[in-house]
């Protein structure tokens, strides 16, 4: 089996590690190599530039491979694919979401509609992400595969002394959908340090200091330093407004750590009875979250243990043969 992975430039930090984990896994089944795109960018000019470029790489290799697999935000070039032969992994929808107007219109014919249409394989990470494209793409729900991510087995559990005097929260992730105004006003009565992996801006800056918030700012850390953070840590805060998936949820529960989460999905379902959930746009349930898991040592017991037994749904193992499966049924069904 020969399978050649098609990733944007720069790939993100959840995707780079979802198909490394899960080539890791498949590489005594099969011959993996991959392929990258030209430009890392979406304008026109560069969207251009990687379809020229990947119509090369198409032409080149379209006798060597049993599978084409697009493995994230790069969608459109499935349209130079074959539909029989190629598998389309998209993540989430955020970008439809973020446009407006033309752009829009654009995004959803270019980046999911003509894709999706073209293809005959597509897998999504969550049920979620399902059931947006289909709104979208007005496409069979059938033709789309649900396969989740993989946890990462460097995120082993680690057990702590919880510090309810000033605990110590970790929060992953700084773009608008992670939520941080309505995460910072949720704590201004909170005694805490506040972890943030990722750069904040001067107001985010100001805010934090205007509310008198003992904070630290990571940002370009290892995969070595993120699995420390998560061990040093109280409390998880994975309180975005979106989400593709989630891992940082199943990273906690790995690891033996609280987190408080949104009420919404794909939050719940990647998150089962392992997190404690709240409405992500009310400052006082959120705030009310964080006391109840500070102040609650039954609950913060509970929780870790449900974590425990939730994260068997996202071993790598399962996850790969997963993969592996769908894979061998593609070769089949074009034999």
């Amino acid at each position: 089996m020969k399978i050649l992975y098609l990733t944007r430039k720069s790939s993100t930090y959840s995707i780079e590690k979802v198909f490394s984990l899960v080539e890791n896994r498949l590489k005594d089944y099969a011959y993996i190599n991959t392929k990258k795109a030209y430009s890392k960018y979406d304008k026109p000019f560069h969207v251009l530039i990687n379809l020229i470029h990947f119509i090369f790489i198409y032409f080149k290799n379209r006798n060597k491979y049993d599978i084409f697999h697009i493995t994230g935000v790069i969608h459109y070039v499935s349209i130079l694919f074959p539909p029989s032969k190629t598998v389309l992994t998209i993540h989430d929808c955020i970008k439809y979401h973020q446009q407006k107007g033309l752009k829009k219109i654009i995004v959803k014919y270019l980046w999911f509609k003509l894709p999706v249409n073209h293809l005959k394989y597509i897998t999504v990470i969550s049920e979620k992400t399902k059931k947006e494209l289909v709104e979208i793409t007005q496409c069979s729900s059938q033709k789309i595969r649900v396969i989740y991510n993989p946890l990462d087995e460097s995120y082993l559990y680690n057990d702590n002394n919880f510090n309810s005097f000033c605990p110590r929260i970790l929060h992953v992730g700084t773009t608008p959908n992670k939520n941080l105004n309505n995460l910072f006003h949720s704590l201004k009565r909170t005694n805490c340090l506040l972890i943030i992996v990722g750069n904040i801006t001067h107001d985010e800056k100001k805010t934090l200091e205007q509310l008198k918030i003992n904070y630290r700012c990571l940002s370009n850390i290892s995969e070595e330093e993120m699995v420390e953070q998560y061990n040093l840590c109280d409390i998880v805060s994975f309180i975005t407004t979106y989400e593709g998936f989630g891992l940082p949820i199943i990273e906690a529960q790995s690891v033996g750590r609280v987190v408080i989460s949104s009420r919404m999905n794909p939050h719940m379902e990647v998150g089962g009875d392992g997190a404690f959930y709240v409405d992500p746009h009310n400052i006082d349930e959120i705030e009310n979250g964080f006391k109840n898991l500070i102040s609650n040592p039954n609950l913060r017991k509970y929780l870790i243990e449900e974590g425990k037994k939730n994260i068997q749904n996202f071993l790598v193992d399962k996850i790969s043969n997963k993969y592996l499966e769908f894979y061998e049924s593609i070769i089949h069904a074009n034999n």
